[in-house]
């Protein structure tokens, strides 16, 4: 009797055919979360059609040949001028935003890359104002009465949106700290002079150094005396006064 021949088993039968099949969609699955990944972390391709916007600045021409006092912003975006009529003009690329006679200004200053000026006018009594161009109100911070005082030096901390302003009464050297919730302050300085001010304006750090050298610090709210410390706790200075040189913000005497 002769032996039957045993059929071969087709080699993709139908179970095999299935376990292929999920096997090539997980490596499919897989392949495809790799990639996903790869091009997660990869530093995006810079497209030649994505550019940076171009500024665009307010031109000399716009400025008139006999203004008084001219002022731009750092990148030129706003300027300002006094007129020869004594107006306070403010421009953008567009044109004139703002135009009033405000007073003898004597100073006159963008806050770095904001949109806001900063000004003084003097008449019997030294004021000081904030102008935005996009919202033309001058909104005063302040009015100095009594002793004429000279502007120095301003300092503006764009993060924290605080206003510094050093100046000079006689011999003796002034700082006021503004900002729009607390409103004016002066630093506790007493009759000290300062030579100069170097100022951090991401971290709200003064340092002021004396004519005589010596070295202070104002940060939080606080003035230091890093030179010496065994004024005050922690190095806190006392500061030196010259018959209610110095006094708090809000008090009757903080006009003077």
């Amino acid at each position: 009797m002769s032996s039957l021949k045993r059929k071969k088993r087709p080699f993709f039968s139908s179970k095999r055919r299935v376990w292929l099949g999920v096997l090539a969609l997980v490596t499919t699955v897989q392949l495809g979360g790799l990639y996903g990944v790869d091009q997660f972390l990869r530093v995006p391709a810079i497209t030649a059609a994505a550019k940076t916007p171009e500024i665009k600045t307010v031109k000399e021409s716009a400025i008139p040949a006999d203004a008084a006092q001219v002022t731009f912003n750092p990148d030129r975006r706003f300027a300002a001028y006094i007129s020869a009529d004594g107006e306070l003009v403010l421009l953008d690329s567009e044109g004139e935003k703002y135009r009033d006679k405000v007073g003898n200004v004597t100073f006159l200053q963008w806050l770095g890359d904001t949109d806001t000026l900063f000004y003084l006018t003097q008449g019997s009594n030294l004021s000081g104002y904030l102008l935005r161009i996009h919202s033309p109100v001058p909104t005063r911070i302040h009015t100095w009465t009594g002793h004429r005082r000279e502007i120095i030096n301003t300092y503006f901390s764009p993060y924290l949106e605080f206003l510094y302003m050093e100046f000079r009464k006689g011999d003796v050297t002034e700082v006021y700290k503004y900002d729009a919730v607390d409103g004016i302050s002066r630093l506790p300085l007493g009759d000290v002079r300062i030579d100069h001010i170097e100022y951090d304006d991401k971290l709200d750090v003064m340092k002021l150094t004396t004519d005589s050298g010596e070295v202070w610090r104002y940060e939080h709210d606080r003035l230091y005396r890093p030179d010496s410390g065994q004024e005050g706790d922690n190095g806190q200075a006392r500061p030196r006064r010259n018959s209610g040189a110095d006094y708090p913000s809000g008090s009757g005497e903080n006009e003077e």
